[in-house]
């Protein structure tokens, strides 16, 4: 099983680095072709691969690796 069928399912929550707002997006986004999602409340596009979001979804994703021990 690969990682983004493991994160199937899990959300993130982050602040939108442009106007401040909470934004959820699904974690196996980040493992997408365009690696970003839009603010639902600005429109402004996040890149994930330099946002707070990658670094929450990294911390999910060592808790889960712990927690089904792969």
């Amino acid at each position: 099983m690969d990682a983004k069928e493991r994160l199937k399912g899990q959300k993130v929550e982050f602040n939108c680095p442009n106007c401040g707002n909470k934004v959820e997006a699904g974690a196996a986004a980040i493992f997408e072709d365009t690696n970003h999602v839009n603010c639902p409340h600005c429109d402004s596009e996040i890149h994930l691969q330099n946002s707070q979001a990658l670094s929450k979804l990294e911390k999910q994703w060592k808790g889960l690796k712990k927690w089904t021990k792969s």
